[in-house]
């Protein structure tokens, strides 16, 4: 036999619950009392926030279920917030709170099941209580927490309830079961979540061009609005990173800057979510509304690139350095920004060889100083940058730096004039 009920919607503090309808199956020897059983909202008239008052079971009647009965109560519903912003993340049970005495020999046990909105199982309990003494103190059956394993807007409930009297157990008097007073915890907002990426900013003009790429690795730290670390990730392959089921609030994110690379500029442009935000290792912080991804806090970092090769002595005056032609020490180099200007200054080995390191990416250009003695040979001869002498009146070419790279093709060739002559004479004796 089976009866289902029909309850109206209840609405509590924000939280619809709906569709609740109870289903009661009597099970062994014939229970009479099914045959005036009620299902009614009890409880308290502002109950707990989430709160669904106690569902009230009044088959408990005295003689109308014999020894060796049992009887099965499943109560399924839905549980939807209101709030797209208000996800459900816990369940605080406390079910089965006798309102009368329970007779001695009876067990009531209670399986509760909690699935998503595609029927998946995503928590579950099962509480039991065997009756050795009649209680008339009703002390609530069990209360506990059933926490998910993540936030939902909208769940399926379903508590089965099995009384269960046992054979040598006697009719007992009426009592009366509240089979179910559950609060749902929304209390918590929806999580917040941040991140975005990691960049090698290869030519460092602060922004995330087009074809650069991330790097991978990096470490990145969480930090409140007091600046205390709560949480550290390490980018992905593609250089991103996220930090998710945040509590709304203050954030900003701290990048450890990996081996080998220099943070680049910050705040650089008009779009916040392709810029470095980076200042010092540390972005701005941003506030996280309820539900909230921000994803605008990247990092850039560079590859420092470098420059040089050779003064040599162009034996033979043809622009090129030649086989066997040595290098020229002691010759001053400047190195000139995109601009002209002076921004570093060398002076070549033993061998000839100059180079400047640790520079931003960018534009340059080598200016060489005349060494005593000497003149500047001819330039741009031949089809090979690397060999030939590339200065004009002194300076080279400009050459554009990126992220790590090192250009070794700026050279000067200089030569000392070379001269001949000897005599005219009268050959006298002929």
């Amino acid at each position: 036999m089976e009866i289902t009920r029909s309850f109206a919607n209840v609405t509590d503090d924000g939280l619809l619950f709906s569709n609740i309808h109870a289903s009661e199956i009597s099970v062994g020897t014939t229970n009479s009392a099914l045959g005036d059983a009620g299902m009614a909202p009890v409880g308290a008239v502002n109950p707990p926030t989430g709160a669904i008052a106690g569902l009230r079971w009044n088959s408990f009647v005295a003689g109308a279920s014999g020894p060796g009965s049992s009887l099965t109560i499943t109560i399924d519903y839905d549980v939807t917030s209101t709030d797209p912003m208000r996800l459900i993340s816990a369940i605080r049970t406390n079910s089965f709170v006798p309102d009368s005495a329970v007779p001695v020999g009876v067990t009531l046990s209670l399986s509760e099941e909690i699935f998503d909105a595609t029927n998946t199982l995503v928590a579950s309990s099962t509480l039991t209580r065997t009756q050795s003494i009649n209680d008339t103190v009703d002390p609530p059956f069990e209360t506990g927490d059933l926490q998910l394993s993540a936030g939902y807007a909208t769940l399926h409930v379903r508590v089965t309830v099995t009384v269960s009297i046992a054979e040598s157990a006697a009719a007992g008097a009426a009592s009366t079961f509240s089979v179910m007073n559950q609060t749902f915890n929304t209390a918590a907002a929806a999580h917040a979540s941040l991140g975005d990426y990691v960049f090698e900013d290869r030519n460092a003009n602060g922004v995330q061009d087009s074809g650069e790429a991330g790097i991978a690795g990096v470490t990145v730290e969480l930090l409140d609005a007091a600046g205390a670390v709560v949480a550290t990730t390490i980018t992905g392959s593609a250089g991103a990173y996220r930090f998710t089921g945040l509590v709304p609030g203050t954030y900003s994110t701290r990048f450890v800057t990996p081996d080998g690379y220099v943070p680049t500029v910050a705040n650089q442009g008009s779009d916040d979510a392709a810029d470095s935000d980076a200042v010092g290792g540390v972005t701005q912080q941003v506030t996280l509304a309820s539900g909230e991804f921000n994803g605008t806090l990247d990092a850039g970092f560079y590859r420092p690139a470098s420059l040089g090769d050779y003064v040599f002595e162009d034996r033979n005056a043809n622009g090129v350095q030649d086989s066997g032609e040595a290098g020229i020490a002691g010759v001053t180099v400047e190195l000139l920004d995109a601009t002209g200007a002076v921004v570093a200054t060398t002076i070549t080995g033993s061998a000839g060889a100059y180079r400047f390191t640790g520079l931003v990416p960018g534009t340059y250009s080598t200016r060489f100083v005349t060494p005593d003695g000497y003149v500047p040979t001819v330039a741009n001869q031949g089809s090979d940058d690397a060999a030939d002498s590339d200065a004009v009146g002194g300076v080279t070419q400009q050459v554009t730096l990126a992220s790590g790279e090192f250009n070794g093709t700026l050279d000067a060739g200089f030569y000392r004039p070379a001269s001949l002559g000897d005599y005219v004479f009268e050959d006298r004796n002929a």
